[in-house]
């Protein structure tokens, strides 16, 4: 008689035998929009989804299929952080897969790196820490580039995709796959494929070379019920939750920003005019300009203020990539001749450059200090909120048009709002926090994949500006009016009272002269 390790074994050898002759379906077929998006057989591949839509699992089975479809390749799965591809793609998806699929890998807990019998290996990456992390990359050959959570990269994906990864794939005719819920960067390369799109009403579109799919948790039978009743009870108890953006990114595959998170507490309802300034009687409007320089982008922000009025106002705000020193000094001349500019504020970052366009250029730059750059966005939110801030909302004059025409040639065309401002708002509604940052430094900085050029070019003149010290008019009396009569006498009054004070000064100074000649005798 055998003993009981004997028919275990020999179970064992039974069951194996069967696993080897019945071929292993990677691809799950109950989830046609994911089994659509493994077999695609395009070489850049999207995914856009909602929460809970099976996009992980199924980027799991696409890379132990494509481990297992040729012995000793390697495949690669990047999310942010190694922890956040630990815990995505680790112990939920892979280890779950190979015992669900019967693999036989085996795992390496110290380099996140699956090996299978084949002796192909799957290795899970974090690289968005800085952009040094992308040289892990160079001289591998991959069969198949996962890059889960794409919409929150800080690092530049365009060039991680075309530079780093594509000629790792290309000796294996590999693929590259990203992957993402939407987030509240509204920036980068993963955004401007999927903003139109809604994951809600599962498809398929093309954008440049790349071949996108879309689907939410509707089509993941597995959850969709629960899902449901979870987001059901979730509005009973929070009826107006479905307006946040939160819920909207995750439930519903909405770009939507959460207000919290956004740097400038700006309010186009509250903070915006039509581009006139107001009239007044006396007094005048003071122009400060701000400059924010770079070759990725300057931008220029003209500000007014007035001896009598308390706000500030943002007559102009705008960007060119590619200027040189010699197209912002023109640029800078060209203020100068339109408006009496009382000061010219400029990043300070760049000494040499702002020494020469002053030297060499005949400009009036003062470098603006860059410290406590956060401290200072907290005062000017004050004032966003206080409404002490108005930016405006005309459109450019045509011969204004003709000037950026003719600027073109000084650097790449970026003058796309016929906005003064449109640039400015358009910054102001998507610069977000980098909440990872603040949550690994306690420090706040602004997320790099969000523009800001323009919002940096008007926080300098902001802090040269001194609206609050205006005083206000009082309010003008209709003449002859008993008010006005009032005004009028009491007016006479004060001259009559300066006049009695001058001619006192005089004879007491008349008095000191006489008493001083007769001490002399």
């Amino acid at each position: 008689m055998k003993s009981l390790e004997e028919r275990i074994a020999e179970l064992e050898s039974r069951t194996s035998a069967i696993r080897s002759k019945v071929p292993i379906r990677f691809i799950d077929d109950s989830m046609p929009e994911q089994a659509a998006f493994i077999r695609d057989p395009a070489r850049l591949k999207l995914a856009f989804c909602t929460r809970r839509a099976g996009k992980s699992y199924g980027e799991g089975r696409y890379l132990v299929q494509e481990a297992s479809s040729q012995p000793n390749v390697s495949c690669l799965y990047i999310a942010l952080t190694r922890d956040s591809a630990e815990n995505i793609m680790w112990r939920d998806v892979l280890k779950r897969l190979d015992v669900e699929l019967g693999l036989g890998a085996s795992f390496n807990e110290t380099k996140l790196r699956m090996t299978l019998p084949n002796g192909s290996t799957i290795r899970l990456l974090g690289l968005d820490v800085d952009e040094d992390e992308k040289n892990k990359l160079l001289g591998g050959k991959y069969r198949l580039v996962v890059i889960d959570e794409a919409a929150s990269f800080t690092i530049d994906l365009n060039a991680l995709v075309y530079e780093t990864l594509k000629p790792a794939v290309a000796d294996l005719r590999g693929t590259i796959c990203m992957s993402s819920t939407p987030t509240n960067i509204h920036a980068g390369i993963f955004f401007d494929m999927t903003k139109e799109q809604d994951p809600m009403r599962p498809g398929r579109w093309t954008y440049e070379d790349w071949s996108c799919h879309r689907w939410g948790y509707e089509q993941n039978p597995y959850v969709r019920e629960q899902v449901e009743a979870d987001i059901a009870e979730l509005i009973a108890k929070k009826p107006r939750i479905e307006l946040t953006a939160g819920f909207r990114q995750h439930w519903r595959g909405n770009w939507a920003i959460d207000t919290t998170k956004l740097v400038y507490k700006f309010d186009p309802a509250a903070n915006t005019f039509s581009g006139q300034l107001p009239k007044l009687r006396q007094g005048e409007w003071h122009y400060v300009l701000g400059i924010d320089t770079g070759h990725k982008a300057s931008a220029f922000t003209l500000t007014a203020y007035h001896d009598h009025h308390p706000d500030l106002y943002v007559l102009e705000s705008w960007k060119r990539r590619g200027m040189d020193i010699t197209a912002m000094a023109t640029v800078e001349k060209q203020y100068r001749a339109r408006f009496p500019i009382d000061i010219v504020k400029v990043d300070g970052a760049n000494r040499q450059a702002v020494e020469e366009m002053n030297k060499r250029h005949g400009c009036q730059l003062v470098a603006a200090d860059k410290k406590d750059k956060f401290e200072f966005i907290d005062i000017m939110n004050d004032d966003f909120i206080q409404r002490r801030i108005y930016v405006s909302t005309a459109d450019w004059e045509p011969e204004r048009q003709a000037e950026f025409t003719d600027l073109g040639r000084c650097g790449a065309p970026e003058y796309v709002n016929k906005q003064k401002c449109g640039l400015l708002l358009e910054e102001y509604r998507q610069l977000v926090v980098d909440e990872r940052k603040l949550m690994r430094t306690r420090k706040r900085e602004e997320h790099p994949n969000c523009e800001n050029h323009c919002a940096d070019s008007t926080l300098y003149p902001w802090r040269e500006t001194y609206p609050y010290l205006s005083t206000l008019l009082k309010a003008e009396v209709p003449r002859n009016s008993p008010e006005w009569y009032a005004e009028q006498n009491r007016q006479q009054q004060v001259q009559l009272d300066e006049q009695f004070e001058r001619e006192l000064a005089v004879n007491r100074q008349e008095q000191r002269e006489s008493e001083s000649d007769d001490a002399w005798l």
